[in-house]
């Protein structure tokens, strides 16, 4: 390996496959905040001394000694022994060698990230005692000299508390109190003065929070990693942050998942991460193994620090021991063979030699032959207290750094504790920090004390710590000493506490490992279901599946666990099986599960009808449950369009949430009803709002552990950031989504994530990307069943589709969306795509006033030849002999009566029902054809239609309600229908074909076909209805004819043959401008002019609202028009229900 090779290495496989291939390590140094000596404090002896203490007792080696000189010439050539002149010697610092690359890169980061450029991380790795935290002392010192603030943690062990070390390091930096936090942010980051109460929250001490009983949540829990992460952030504002982190290796679950979410999050802040650790504990912890290998794949740097080559070694004694010459090479020969270069080793060797008193002009002592006789024989200089001390020490420091546990353990009182500890700080065994918390000098004394002591020792010690952080409420630390202690019986006690009150807190990181521990020795039908929804919760379904399957499958708690696993893996079918077997045993949670599983399928009332029972079954007690309840209530009011109402439940849900103590505060259903308010403040426009909530609502998630809630509040913090026209921070949040929902597996909000992208690239303009996005998370939604998403993708995807020039697909499309949104109550997209899920029943009216229109625009000119009338003189509406002026014919009465016969039989038309309501009619309909008049009579001499005759235009004149009532995609019951209520009076097959051709326009027409659509859709259908009905071939050439351009209007005008009027109307639809030029070409053909112009009328007016046909025709005010509103809100039912 070169020189540069080992210094920069950022092979994620390799730290995955072969770890010890790459160099790592950390010193234990103690956590410190911007020390200018990593060495001082009480671990140094004042005054001019060196820091090599005597054998036996206090104090150092005064440099001017005889001890000294004889020591520095020891490791000098002979001849430059005779050649050294007498003069003071200078105590020896330890040197930096062979580290100017190492310590310019670390440099040259700090510098870019104070700089303004992006936020970095870097690891430091090597092997034990390699001088890791002795480079990374020189960037502190070089964030010192820069003015940047650097704060140090230490971490201490897998048991120790959550975030032990972030908050330890966060005191020493910020202080205790609020009056020395405010101090240090007035100064740092004024703008987190806001955080003191959160600050001074989190730096108590966390069992002293559990064991009174409060439980830390918001803006003052511990472990909130937002917050925390806001701190930091906000102290780098001014003049950026240094944040070392030693001993990586030894963090706690929460700190690893902290520090891996804080690099996410320093990216556009000047922050720099430091962390070091030890290459040979890489192998015992494999999460920090995946997180190397993740953070080196992200593109952070990696550094791996060597041992001294042969010729450094040299450099290093001559460096250490002040001389002036290089050292004698058999000494360098020989440290170099017994330390393999390793710095701290060659330290610990010198020391020791300085410390023997060998005669004058004698070879340097016998080096011990193996390193650990260097720990040795400076433990050997212990007393027995001080031992005592060590003992207890080396036990406790892997869980704290206070001394009161220490005097606990050795069973002395505190006085007698802080003795011993300030002699085995003079002895250099230990360390004292500036703010009391102990350490050992390096890890490897820690090691040499705790291994040296028998198992029994070892067994007791730890008992008596556990004692300790139990009655302290410290169960995580107690948990962990009842394990080394092998007191099953109490760690598992432990552990479970421990659990307890991490899952309270948020921390289910913590909470997840401590079940674990446990329950190798518990019962699996007490521990499964809270390690089961810890599990869950954090994302780890394939584990959480293999402990359900351990577990009593009737029980009623297992199986709203298992429905729940099945829930967020978007098995709904299969969970809403499981909560219904819940019923019986735990009614109201199992109803509260159903009705989540409705309202995510998009079944709104059922989901209401869970709720109601629920909210009847519920006691006073379960006000989360309650809360909840609300909740769901509010989403299907904001779901079905009614945003107001759906606002006022969850803020009531929000209210009853925040009256209940703060330790009882049901945080997840709290972080649902803000992101519920924030999707209420998106469908209102208000992103800055909406981004407030979203926000918040994924803090609390993320502080929960709730890895699939994070999910949805990252998706929509995106589409805030793009509503604020922030598109790239919106991509960014799409990105990190995206990320997520794959670790976890999520295909669903996968595929949401898509169609959100998808309606990205349609407003930029690219059509053919969006669809294709959007057809693949349509898939899904198919798939999975869940309807609102499917009816919301068919929306996004049929613009795409119409965009894209396929308009017959993006017309069945919108028309299958529209068809979900009328009958599922889907009136939430109405209001976000207005112009594709239109209410149809607003189009229906609208398309009965353009027919009623063009009855009495076309009335006067009944059996007029075609004409070149001006629009003013048609438009006047003259009276007629026998009309009024602005009359409907009996083309607008016998529709309607059409129209509401459907209606009243919810879309069952029938022959005979329908002329016992023509029968009825008193008076009589006036001005009624002759083949509806004779079927009439008929039906009143035999009671039955008639068989024969009925060939004139009677039919397809009143055929555009069939259309209206029927969707696209029912052609067969829509001919069927057609023909039923044709033979009524119109039993001539070339008339049923008329109608049927007519009804399938009007069909079309209402989902927005465009002219040229509908008379494709005219050719089709006459073909098939010609085929069902047995007509003749006379409709199929006109349309031919119209299709060719080739049709020309008859010289009379428009007759009474069928075929003949619908391609009339056609023709009008096809040539006109809008809904006024289609009916005033329609009045000047001639002929049947108030036929042809109703039929033109309604199949145009299918693309408007009644007030934009008003508009179109202000002459409107002078129609005597039939009240539609009732009745077109029927038939766009009929439709909705297919």
């Amino acid at each position: 390996m070169t020189r540069q090779q080992s210094v920069v290495t950022s092979n994620a496989y390799l730290l995955i496959r072969d770890p010890g291939r790459i160099r790592a390590d950390v010193t234990s140094c103690p956590l410190h905040l911007r020390d200018p000596d990593p060495g001082c404090g009480r671990g140094w002896p004042p005054g001019d001394l060196w820091p090599v203490p005597m054998r036996g007792k206090a104090g150092g080696v005064p440099p001017g000694s005889v001890r000294a000189r004889r020591f520095r010439r020891s490791l000098m050539p002979r001849r430059a022994r005779r050649n050294r002149g007498a003069g003071r010697i200078e105590p020896p610092a330890e040197p930096m060698v062979n580290r100017t690359l190492e310590l310019d890169l670390l440099k040259e980061h700090l510098a870019r990230v104070i700089r303004g450029e992006p936020g970095h991380a870097v690891l430091l790795l090597g092997e034990s005692g390699v001088g890791k935290s002795r480079l990374a002392g020189e960037a502190v010192a070089e964030a010192d000299r820069l003015g940047t603030f650097a704060i140090t943690a230490q971490c201490l062990g897998h048991g120790a508390e959550p975030l032990l070390p972030i908050r330890d390091a966060m005191a020493i930096h910020l202080g205790r109190n609020s009056e020395s936090i405010r101090r240090t942010l007035t100064g740092a980051a004024p703008r987190l003065l806001d955080a003191i109460p959160f600050i001074g929250t989190f730096l108590g001490k966390l069992g002293e929070t559990w064991v009174e009983g409060r439980q830390p949540r918001g803006a003052s829990t511990e472990g909130v990693y937002e917050a925390l992460a806001g701190v930091l952030i906000g102290i780098s504002e001014r003049h950026g942050l240094l944040l070392l982190v030693e001993d990586l290796h030894q963090a706690d679950q929460d700190t690893l998942f902290f520090l891996n979410y804080l690099l996410r999050k320093i990216r556009g802040h000047r922050v720099l991460a430091v962390f070091t650790m030890q290459e040979e504990r890489l192998r015992d912890v494999p999460q920090l193994a995946d997180l190397v290998a993740q953070w080196t794949a992200e593109g952070y740097g990696v550094l791996t620090v060597l041992p001294l080559e042969r010729a450094h070694v040299g450099e290093y004694v001559q460096m250490a021991a002040a001389l002036g010459e290089p050292p004698d090479d058999k000494l360098v020969d020989r440290l170099f063979g017994l330390t393999g270069g390793n710095p701290f080793f060659l330290k610990e060797t010198l020391q020791l030699l300085s410390a023997q008193d060998p005669p004058a002009g004698t070879e340097p002592v016998s080096i011990p032959p193996r390193v650990d006789a260097v720990l040795r024989r400076r433990l050997g200089r212990a007393d027995t207290q001080v031992m005592r001390f060590l003992e207890a020490a080396a036990v406790v420091v892997e869980t704290a750094q206070e001394i009161e546990p220490v005097a606990h353990v050795m069973d002395a009182d505190l006085a007698a504790a802080i003795q011993a500890l300030t002699a085995a700080c003079e002895l250099r065994l230990m360390r004292e920090g500036a703010n009391g918390e102990i350490g050992f000098i390096h890890a490897l004394m820690q090691r040499a004390v705790y291994q040296d002591m028998g198992a029994n020792s070892r067994r007791f010690l730890h008992s008596r710590a556990a004692e300790w952080f139990e009655r302290e409420g410290r169960f995580a630390s107690a948990a962990f000493h009842f394990e080394r202690a092998e007191n099953i019986e109490s760690m598992v006690r432990a552990a479970l506490e421990a659990a307890s009150h991490a899952e309270q807190a948020g921390m289910y990181h913590s909470a997840l490992g401590f079940y674990q521990k446990a329950r190798p020795y518990v019962e699996i039908e007490q521990i499964g279901p809270p390690l089961g929804r810890a599990l869950i919760t954090m994302g780890n379904w394939d584990q959480a599946q293999e402990l359900i399957d351990q577990l009593p499958e009737d029980d009623g708690g297992v199986r709203l666990l298992r429905a729940e696993l099945r829930f967020v893996r978007g098995d709904f079918h299969g969970a809403r099986v499981e909560a219904r077997a819940a019923l019986d045993t735990r009614t109201a949670e199992a109803l509260v599960k159903l009705a989540d599983i409705e309202l995510y399928l998009g079944e709104f009332p059922a989901a209401q009808e869970h709720v109601r029972r629920a909210l009847d079954t519920i006691g006073p007690g379960l006000v989360p449950l309650r809360a909840r309840c609300l909740g769901m209530l509010g989403a299907t009011e904001f779901f079905a369009g009614d945003v107001d109402e759906g606002r006022t439940r969850f803020e009531e849900a929000l209210r009853l949430l925040l009256d209940e103590p703060e330790n009882e505060l049901d945080v997840l259903a709290y972080a649902t009803l803000l992101g519920n308010l924030g999707n209420v403040a998106e469908a209102q426009g208000d992103w800055a709002a909406a981004e407030q909530r979203h926000a918040e609502a994924l803090r609390l998630r993320r502080e929960v552990a709730d890895a699939r809630g994070a999910l949805h509040s990252l998706h929509a913090l995106g589409r805030c950031r793009i509503g604020l026209g922030d598109v790239n921070g919106g991509h960014a949040l799409y990105a990190e989504t995206e990320r997520l929902a794959a670790d976890l597996g999520e295909a669903l909000e996968r595929a949401k994530l898509a169609h959100t992208r998808g309606e990205l690239r349609l407003r930029a303009g690219d059509p053919v990307a969006a669809a294709e996005l959007v057809g693949s998370a349509l898939e899904v939604f198919s798939r999975t069943r869940t309807h609102y998403d499917v009816t919301h993708a068919r929306v996004t995807l049929a613009a795409a589709t119409l965009a894209t020039g396929r308009e017959r697909a993006g017309v069945e499309l919108a028309a299958a969306a529209r068809a979900s949104i009328e009958s599922k109550r889907y009136g939430l997209l109405r209001r976000i795509r207005p112009e594709t899920a239109y209410p149809l029943a607003d189009r229906v009216a609208g398309a009965l006033t353009a027919y009623a229109c063009g009855d009495a625009l076309g009335l006067p000119y009944e059996g007029s030849p075609p004409s070149e009338a001006a629009a003013e003189q048609i438009e006047r509406l003259r009276p007629r002999e026998g009309w009024a002026p602005g009359a409907t014919s009996d083309d607008t009465a016998l529709t309607m009566l059409v129209a509401r016969h459907l209606v009243e039989r919810e879309g069952n038309g029938a022959a005979h029902a329908f002329l016992e309501l023509l029968a009825a009619q008193d008076p009589p309909v006036p001005g009624m054809g002759p083949s509806t008049t004779a079927a009439i009579e008929h039906f009143r001499r035999t009671g039955r239609p008639p068989e024969s005759g009925g060939t004139s235009n009677g039919a397809p004149m009143r055929a555009l309600p069939v259309g209206w009532a029927t969707p696209l995609d029912a052609p067969d019951r829509r001919r069927q229908l057609a023909l039923e209520m044709t033979r009524a009076t119109h039993p001539d097959p070339d008339a049923a074909c008329a109608a049927g051709v007519v009804a399938a326009c009007a069909s079309w027409a209402l989902e927005g076909a465009s002219p040229r659509l509908l008379l494709e859709v005219a050719v089709e259908e006459e073909r098939a209805a010609a085929r069902e009905y047995g007509a003749g071939d006379r409709l199929a050439g006109l349309l031919a004819e119209l299709a060719a351009g080739r049709w020309r209007s008859p010289d009379q005008g428009i007759g009474l043959d069928p075929g003949e009027t619908v391609t009339a109307a056609l023709s009008c639809v096809l040539e006109a401008r809008d809904l006024r030029d289609g009916l005033l070409r329609a009045v000047r053909l001639g002929g049947d002019t108030d036929t042809v112009a109703a039929i033109t009328g309604g199949l145009l007016g299918s693309r408007l609202t009644r007030a934009e046909v008003f508009a179109v025709l202000p002459w409107h005010v002078d129609v005597r028009l039939p009240e539609v509103v009732e009745v077109s809100a029927g038939l766009a039912a009929v439709r909705a229900e297919g």
